[in-house]
């Protein structure tokens, strides 16, 4: 018989005892790898931009990407690229992600659109200092103006 566990990585490593892990055939499975050529493109394009948002040009202080979006992780832009993705298709009544193909800077902003709402909001008042400082009075605009981080109830709405 064959015994299938999913779990992360970091909880393996942690928490199971070292026999166990040396008797299970391990496999990681990250979202980035079903991802079409097309998305791959996107997904690299949205690095740049999260890596952007993140990095601080003017200052000796180290701010990681988790200090910027709450819950970040390594998969999460492919997630979010995925996510988009599937909206899209729903929205313009597309049966396969393939068909989107020329759809990518849609895609990507989307994108950037779902990664600015897991933003902290002292991520944007830092944008100044970063390679993104000319986009800061848009995202800002977007962030505090469009998107709903004040009231669960209007998010909600």
């Amino acid at each position: 018989f064959k015994l299938i566990l999913i779990a992360e990585k970091e909880t393996v490593y942690n928490t199971f005892p070292t026999p166990l892990i040396n008797r299970l055939e391990k496999h990681f499975v990250l979202t980035e790898t079903i991802l079409l050529d097309w998305q791959k493109e996107v997904l690299k394009e949205l690095k740049t931009w999260v890596e952007k948002f993140c990095t601080i040009t003017e200052w000796n202080e180290n701010f990681r990407t988790q200090d910027a979006f709450v819950g970040f992780q390594h998969d999460t832009p492919a997630s979010v690229i995925f996510q988009v993705t599937k909206q899209l298709r729903d929205e313009l009544n597309v049966y396969q992600d393939k068909d989107l193909a020329d759809k990518t800077s849609e895609v990507f902003k989307h994108s950037c659109y779902l990664l600015l709402q897991m933003a902290n909001p002292d991520a944007l008042i830092r944008l100044q200092r970063t390679a993104l400082a000319d986009q800061q009075k848009r995202l800002c605009q977007v962030y505090f103006s469009e998107q709903y981080h004040d009231s669960i109830i209007r998010f909600l709405q």
